[in-house]
């Protein structure tokens, strides 16, 4: 049968991809996840390395490392009202990557669970749930700044899940996913400029 989409991830390192822990918790401990780089028809198994559940971040090992596509730099801190773009796949269009832009508001928001969070505008973010985009990497000036992982909605459920209402859409700050990669040796930057293509983003 076609596999269920449940997220979307970004490449890191060779062999290191981020997501939301909320992606992560859709498979059993210890069990494998499926990702998929679909604009180089690419495929590779992944298991949970890291994760902080409090911030919605967790960093996947590939079982195999991905030399085709170039991983994306992650800044530690982000600038106001800016703009953003973003490429993830949400289960309403069937395995097609789409395209994200907006605005940063407010880099020091708190998501509508109390959590901290990048709050961010775009008229995309109106009446469609885009259920499968969480982890979709939050893009300023080249380098990723955070990952969406939740939206405002109107809490009517529908098929893909509640609509999003008044454009706004929640982002995990890189700040928190900096703390993991840090652990695993890789860099961070500030302001620098990286690969800002979609094929670094996976399916999951």
């Amino acid at each position: 049968g076609v596999r269920a989409i449940i997220g979307t991830a970004y490449l890191v390192s060779g062999d290191l991809a981020v997501t939301c822990h909320h992606v992560a918790l859709e498979i059993a401990d210890g069990d494998k996840l499926g990702v998929e780089f679909i604009n180089v028809g690419q495929v590779a198994e992944a298991r949970v390395d890291s994760c902080n559940e409090e911030a919605d971040c967790a960093v996947l090992r590939l079982e195999r490392r991905v030399e085709s596509v170039e991983p994306l730099l992650v800044a530690r801190t982000c600038r106001m009202s800016v703009p953003w773009s973003s490429f993830g796949y949400p289960r309403r269009a069937r395995f097609a990557g789409i395209p994200m832009v907006g605005s940063v508001e407010d880099l020091n928001g708190i998501a509508n669970d109390g959590k901290p969070a990048h709050t961010l505008v775009s008229n995309q973010f109106k009446d469609t749930p885009i259920n499968g985009m969480s982890g979709s990497p939050v893009v300023v000036g080249g380098v990723v700044v955070g990952h969406l992982r939740r939206m405002l909605t109107d809490h009517v459920e529908q098929e893909d899940g509640p609509a999003p209402i008044l454009s706004i859409c929640y982002a995990t700050p890189s700040r928190f996913v900096v703390e993991l990669l840090e652990k695993h040796g890789l860099a961070v930057v500030e302001t620098v400029r990286a690969p800002q293509g979609s094929e670094a983003c996976v399916q999951i």
